[in-house]
């Protein structure tokens, strides 16, 4: 199997970051696990990888911080700042999830070999 016609992610397979890092930040919003309809920022969440999704949050909170003077003043530093709780989210998971992973990915410690038996010539004499 080639990574060109069959790639992991035509079979929904996702790596334990992803998913670690979209149920995090899918967490930072309050309705999502109560309401049956989809938000866009939920869809998005779902269907963007980790780098992906790092950028569409970091690109969210400069948007809301450059304009708040001119247009929407606290309510836009309202919104940078749900942006940036859930690109910390983003950033907690993804650390804890790598941290998981590199566990599970060492090496098990090699076995302490036992040392040889000392041969009968080698043993105290007892009187």
């Amino acid at each position: 199997m080639d990574n060109v016609s069959q790639p992991s992610h035509y079979k929904g397979r996702i790596d334990s970051v992803t998913k670690a890092v979209r149920l995090a930040v899918l967490s930072e919003i309050p309705h999502s696990l109560e309401n049956t309809n989809i938000e866009c920022l939920e869809a998005m969440i779902s269907t963007l990888n980790v780098e992906e999704l790092r950028g569409y949050l970091r690109g969210n909170s400069f948007k809301y911080r450059w304009r708040y003077r001119t247009k929407n003043g606290i309510e836009d530093l309202r919104k940078a700042h749900r942006y940036e709780q859930m690109l910390m989210r983003l950033e907690e998971a993804s650390e804890k999830a790598l941290i998981e992973e590199a566990k599970l990915m060492r090496p098990a410690p090699p076995a302490t070999p036992r040392p040889a038996p000392l041969p009968p010539t080698a043993l105290p004499k007892t009187y």
